[in-house]
């Protein structure tokens, strides 16, 4: 069976721990066993009384062949609509248009060799793709 999850978390889910510890641990499990399909990186002040980074992790038990040891990251940090007046320190949300691009990025597949990549990273900076591997972090 095919499971898909999208959690929300704040940033230090990306970095926080030592190599070795606990939470490295959990992210080497995650890229070790490739369910992570993409990170996105939302806006600012987007969460209510909150200026944190917020990010959303795509998590699949079956990545589809094109998602097979990669992960893509995305950038929808400038993808906002500033609301008229704040709730707390939330002070944008998210326009339906941002949030179709954001899916439009998640659904395109990544660039079939390194050439074509390297002209897709200037074509399309907000959407990048990695391999697993360049997430490794050992002591």
């Amino acid at each position: 069976m095919d499971s898909r999850i999208a959690l929300v978390h704040n940033g230090s889910a990306l970095f926080s721990g030592d190599a070795g510890q606990g939470e490295s641990n959990v992210r080497r499990w995650v890229l070790k066993n490739d369910w992570l399909e993409a990170i996105i990186a939302l806006p600012l002040n987007i969460l209510y009384n909150t200026g944190i980074a917020t990010y959303i992790w795509v998590l699949a038990n079956r990545k589809a062949e094109h998602r097979r040891g990669k992960v893509q990251l995305i950038d929808a940090s400038q993808w906002f609509l500033p609301m008229r007046r704040n709730l707390g320190k939330k002070n944008c949300e998210l326009a339906d248009v941002d949030i179709e691009r954001m899916l439009k990025h998640y659904l395109n597949q990544p660039p079939a060799d390194a050439e074509v990549a390297e002209l897709a990273k200037l074509a399309t900076p907000k959407c990048k793709w990695f391999d697993n591997a360049d997430f490794g972090y050992w002591k």
